[in-house]
């Protein structure tokens, strides 16, 4: 979506959705020597994505300031059913184990941006600001639902927050057939 309230100024957003279910009509099947696993996965994800912006030219020369968010978003929740036929290597009695995967995921980017752009006839000035903070968090829980094992329920747990924040400034100049740029 993009709106121009005036010649000088655009405003407009960007949003993206995807989801995706799968149930257990997905089988998979995997042979061993020693045993045969089949495995009944359930998968929910979605994805969201959204952009805002506003670009302001506030001469004919080309001076402008852009601000832009963007947040970013995908969530996935997973649970499998692994189904264990296996016999011993010394017998031939077929023990039957089902254990139980779990896995869930939360990942999440927010960021916002200034920038801005001064020509002069005899430098160009460019100049920003950014702020961007990413959450990555994941669960997953190993569940043995017959005891065959006996190893119990294994749990694993992610959490990352980071947050960055970075500014920018330079200098540059063109001429015919040679241009300079300095800048931090």
């Amino acid at each position: 979506l993009r709106y121009l309230p005036t010649k000088n100024l655009e405003l407009g957003t960007m949003l993206s959705w995807h989801t995706l279910w799968s149930d257990r009509t997905t089988e998979g099947l995997m042979n061993f020597s020693w045993s045969e696993a089949e495995f009944l996965p359930d998968n929910n994800t979605m994805t969201k994505s959204l952009t805002a912006y506003c670009d302001w030219q506030f001469d004919t020369k080309g001076k402008q300031i852009c601000l832009t968010y963007n947040n970013y978003k995908k969530d996935d929740d997973t649970k499998t059913d692994v189904l264990y036929d296996s016999s011993s290597l010394f017998s031939s009695v077929v023990k039957k184990d089902l254990t139980e995967w779990q896995c869930a995921t939360d990942y999440h980017i927010q960021s916002v941006r200034l920038d801005m752009s001064l020509p002069f006839s005899f430098v160009t000035i460019d100049a920003g600001v950014s702020y961007t903070s990413i959450k990555n968090q994941g669960r997953s829980k190993h569940t043995p639902t017959t005891h065959t094992y006996h190893l119990g329920s294994r749990r694993d747990d992610f959490d990352c927050l980071e947050k960055t924040k970075a500014a920018f400034l330079s200098f540059h100049h063109e001429w015919d057939i040679y241009a300079i740029k300095m800048g931090l």
